[in-house]
């Protein structure tokens, strides 16, 4: 910006001339502002509210199959004889399991070493060879043999074969591992694996290998590899580990149980069920009162975002107050804000029917009704392709319709409630975190003990729902968007880049308007300078 002295001969503040009279353009130009910084905060309410939604959307992925409803647990009677985990196709009931015998591995602990001509108080090192040993041959060998008796490795030794050459051979043996321990004099090589096929041996020279304490003779002991063997329920398995997977179980062997027999019974873990269903509404209350909250915020009609002028005739906590008061209420009434909440509130409203542990849905593509994949027919064997039809093979077959009521699952509306923002929160029968709910009968809990299958059938169609209304919602975005995305985030990110190139016009307007009246001020002074100048003049000609 050009420096101007200006006013020497008119004394008139041309400074603040200028500014008035461009005030109008300028004003033009701070409206741009304001709009752009007001949307700036629009964009970052979005998105952050938009994480929040798709962080609901991918934690009840999942949820939709059948998989994530089928928990189970086991109790062990003796639960230092073996561990087990069920899967949720294993069978409810109770199992009896001897565990035989268990998996073990090829396991050499060699015999304690000493040197030929050891000094007193002298040990054995690592780089303590052969020959140092005892050993005087030359031209041999230690070959590793596979449980098969097949070689895997042949080790050349010498006279002057390390200890550590050894073990880092026995180390490159595939399935052996092998180690030198000083503090105990000896050597200890072991398979990676269990079990028979991972069992291996160490043949070749006699006296290498006992200078090295790997022979019987050479003071070694040995563990021989065998596979594990259990029965369950009267029929017996076989493993080269002590883990089974058997219908479901998981099992991991501890020890054995002689000739006794411990039990396992397996039932539905209601409590691991319970604690998912809540879960899932308490993510669902947290976003849905934070929407609510967001759109019947009050409004903040009248306010704009402050210039920098307007910043500084304020304190730093009245500028904090001003723009809380614009951010909360920037998404107040908003359409699409109303069209997500509408949508996820209709999924928790749906009532299906549920049927051998799954809910009856409608089947658009080929129109009727299905449950658990089947197409349902009536007693005519017709396909059931009404509401009437529906509700007359419900009637036939005491088929019921659910709802979240049905599992004393409530809003705080139905529970006579009256905060604006939770109204639409759900609320737990019996769940001891809830204040509203706590004292009354925990319907959820004892219906999973009953009928855990028609719980969570009903479960899974509803976080279905819920999860297809929410991407509806990101696909439904008009025109161009980001991928999951419930606004139209590249819609605003062009209105943004619009009003930086309006704000840009203006500010060259605003520029070239003040270039303009400097000009004509400067004119004027020009003139008044010349016409005092001439009257200087004229008078001294005068006097």
């Amino acid at each position: 910006m050009p420096i101007r002295i200006t006013g020497l001969n008119s004394g008139l503040d041309t400074e603040a001339l200028v500014s008035e009279l461009v005030s109008a353009y300028r004003a033009k130009e701070q409206k741009y502002e304001k709009a752009q910084k007001k949307l700036s905060w629009k964009q970052d309410a979005w998105k952050e509210l938009n994480t929040k939604v798709k962080g609901l959307y991918d934690n009840i992925s999942n949820l939709r199959f059948s998989s994530a409803w089928t928990a189970k647990k086991t109790t062990v009677s003796d639960a230092t004889k073996a561990t087990i985990t069920a899967s949720g196709n294993a069978v409810n009931g109770t199992h009896m399991l001897k565990v035989k015998q268990l998996a073990k591995g090829t396991y050499i602990t060699s015999g304690e070493l000493q040197l030929s001509n050891a000094q007193a108080g002298e040990k054995v090192t690592s780089a303590t060879t052969l020959a140092e040993l005892g050993y005087s041959g030359s031209g041999e060998s230690i070959q590793i043999k596979d449980s098969t008796g097949a070689v895997v490795k042949t080790i050349n030794v010498s006279e002057s074969t390390k200890i550590t050459d050894v073990v880092s051979e026995l180390n490159g043996a595939g399935n052996v591992k092998a180690s030198f321990d000083a503090a105990n004099q000896r050597i200890f090589v072991s398979a990676n694996e269990t079990g028979t096929k991972n069992a291996f041996s160490l043949d070749g020279s006699a006296e290498a290998l006992k200078a090295l304490g790997l022979s019987a003779d050479g003071g070694a002991r040995f563990v021989t590899a065998q596979d594990s063997e259990i029965e369950l329920d009267g029929a017996t398995f076989t493993s080269g580990t002590n883990k089974y997977s058997i219908n479901g179980l998981s099992i991991d062997c501890l020890a054995e149980t002689g000739n006794s027999e411990i039990s396992v019974t397996t039932s539905t873990d209601t409590q691991a069920l319970y604690d998912q269903i809540k879960d899932v509404i308490s993510q669902y209350n947290s976003l849905m009162q934070e929407m609510t909250k967001l759109y019947n915020a009050d409004s903040a009609k009248g306010y704009e975002p402050l210039t920098s002028e307007e910043k500084d005739a304020m304190t730093d906590t009245e500028v904090e107050e001003w723009e809380k008061k614009i951010k909360n209420a920037l998404l107040r009434r908003d359409d699409t804000l109303d069209g997500i909440m509408s949508v996820m509130k209709n999924s928790l409203t749906s009532t299906y029917y549920v049927y051998n542990g799954g809910a009856v849905t409608y089947d658009s593509k080929n129109n009727y009704y299905k449950c658990n994949g089947e197409a349902l027919k009536d007693s005519n064997g017709a396909y059931i392709t009404s509401q009437s039809a529906l509700s007359s093979w419900a009637n036939a077959n005491g088929v019921k319709k659910y709802s979240l009521s049905s599992f004393g699952i409530k809003t705080e509306a139905y529970a006579s409630m009256t905060s604006s923002n939770t109204k639409n929160s759900y609320h737990i029968d019996g769940d001891s975190d809830d204040s509203v709910s706590k004292n009354n009968t925990d319907v959820l809990m004892n219906m999973l003990n009953s009928d855990p299958d028609t719980v969570t059938g009903f479960m899974k169609q509803m976080v279905s729902d819920l999860y297809s209304a929410i991407d509806g919602k990101m696909k439904s975005v008009k025109g161009l968007s980001s991928a999951y995305t419930i606004y139209n985030d590249i819609e605003m990110a062009q209105e943004y880049s619009d009003y930086t190139e309006t704000i840009k016009k203006w500010e060259e307007k605003v520029e070239d308007m003040e270039d303009s009246y400097y000009k004509k001020f400067a004119a004027m002074e020009s003139a008044l300078a010349s016409l005092q100048s001439q009257s200087s003049s004229l008078t001294s000609l005068l006097s």
